[in-house]
């Protein structure tokens, strides 16, 4: 067994922050991710920094913000030559492998073809795929076993024609597959291979990649049971003629929580059955939420709760030695330090130039977190773009294109109904220069070997260096608009 922890780590996909069964919120099962939370730390106040499916999971791989790695949405492909957080785990020694869903390109690819490129991002083992709404334009692992079954045509007609209407959610209803057939089943059931097949000669990283709970929302027939409309919570701010439409749709999304905990829980299990559990750290996420009918929006890209929020909880007894909960606000993007620091290598910037990303494990040993608000950015895909920071109690919000400012007392007002922005001016000066900082000292990673220096024209040759484009000099403070 190597020295080094194996390390874990589990997303799903478009995730709200309070479909946790231990939160109590809402009637939802999900035995195991409270048995994470019981073993490990939760943290509540967890924001995606980028509430879109390409550019937060761009974000995982480089370890960067989306304005920084340029994929502002699901438009275009990542840079290949980019310095990624999986590259970095492989020079420190171990064995890296994704299951699940990848979307590092915009779409209508075939990623089984496409894997010699994708391994270029720093996987040495991959089973991947575009998620269930890609399934349209998108080949991969799933779409071939599903050719393989008859079951493509079928599933692509279920898929265009009844479930998805102009990208958006149409009417829930159990999916016609057998439970087997189902992505995140074969997703399970692959990463359970991979750990049979581990043979101890490196550690792994594992990035176990599920695809539920987002839409369609068609779950297997026996979870959806467990849900009933009547059953599910009022969505806060829903216009009254959209109500049961959402309650339709939340008990189906309940039933996909369910389904997804069921097929972790198989991969945990196996954990332990090969005798890896209690040498694997651990780190569940999402990279966004879905705002299911709250302020009567619908899917994600929006800076509210809904859908920027998400779930966050770390295991491991090696690491978390005081399980509990910490309401320090967050960003699912601070994995990528969390696990570099695990992995033997505190200092992010070592290998990914520029990362804002911020271990946990200081916290977790009580030592005070060094960055108060965490940081959110959308760049115009469904919604409006926007930038955003916010500490659990305050979030500042503005809209990119019209620098309309927007301001919540979360504490007071959980359910964002009531825009302080023209009473709390002080608080909103405060935070808007706080967002301003923030995309200050974040600028896209440039390697001084890349840069000519008009002053000596030549080039530079620290690679640790880096050129530094200075927002102040031509951000108007009033609004902020990203280039």
């Amino acid at each position: 067994m190597p020295d080094k922890l194996n390390l874990l780590f589990i997303t799903t996909d478009e995730h709200r922050f309070d479909y946790l069964g231990f939160l109590g919120k809402v009637p939802v099962r999900t035995p195991t991710m409270d048995a994470l939370a019981a073993q490990g730390i939760f943290h509540p106040n967890a924001y995606s920094v980028n509430p879109l499916c390409m550019p937060s999971r761009c974000s995982w791989l480089t370890g960067l913000y989306s304005h920084q790695h340029g994929m502002n949405n699901n438009s275009g492909d990542l840079n290949r030559d980019l310095r990624t957080f999986p590259k970095a785990l492989q020079k420190l020694g171990y064995f890296t492998a994704l299951v699940g869903k990848e979307h590092f390109y915009e779409g209508n690819v075939d990623l089984v073809k496409a894997q010699p490129y994708t391994r270029q991002f720093g996987f040495d083992y991959l089973w991947s795929m575009g998620g269930k709404s890609m399934v349209g334009g998108t080949e991969d692992n799933w779409t071939y076993h599903l050719r393989k079954k008859g079951l493509i045509n079928a599933y692509r007609h279920d898929l265009m024609r009844v479930r998805v209407v102009n990208n958006r959610e149409n009417e829930p209803a159990p999916t016609f597959l057998k439970e087997e057939d189902t992505v995140d089943y074969l997703v399970a059931k692959k990463a359970c291979e991979f750990l049979d097949g581990y043979t101890g000669a490196k550690p792994f990283f594992l990035h176990l990649s599920f695809c539920n709970p987002h839409f369609p929302h068609d779950p297997v027939a026996k979870y959806a049971e467990h849900y009933q409309e009547k059953d599910m919570p009022v969505p806060p701010g829903c216009p009254k003629n959209m109500v049961s439409y959402y309650q339709r749709h939340r008990a189906a999304y309940a039933a996909l929580c369910e389904q997804v905990d069921a097929y972790m829980g198989n991969v945990i299990s196996k954990l332990k059955e090969k005798k890896l559990y209690d040498n694997t750290f651990i780190i569940f996420t999402s990279d966004h939420g879905h705002m299911l009918g709250d302020l009567g929006l619908t899917s994600k890209s929006h800076p509210y709760d809904g859908s920027a929020r998400v779930p966050f909880i770390a295991a491991g007894k090696k690491i978390i030695k005081k399980p509990g909960t910490n309401n320090t606000a967050v960003e699912n993007l601070d994995i990528v330090a969390t696990f570099l620091e695990v992995a033997g290598a505190p200092n992010v910037q070592e290998h990914l130039l520029e990362s804002p990303s911020k271990s946990l494990v200081p916290l977790w040993n009580g030592k005070k977190f060094k960055r108060k608000y965490a940081f959110s950015e959308e760049g115009y895909q469904f919604e409006k773009a926007y930038t955003m920071v916010c500490d659990g109690a305050w979030k500042y919000i503005n809209f990119s294109f019209s620098g309309k400012e927007e301001l919540y007392n979360l504490k007071k007002d959980p359910h964002e109904q009531k825009d302080l922005s023209k009473k709390e001016t002080k608080q909103v000066a405060d935070m808007r220069k706080a967002l301003i900082h923030r995309l200050t000292v974040t600028p896209i990673p440039r390697p001084a070997e890349y840069i000519y220096t008009a002053t000596t024209g030549k080039h530079g040759k620290n690679p640790n260096q880096c050129f530094h484009k200075r927002l102040e000099d031509h951000v108007n403070t009033g609004i902020l608009m990203m280039e």
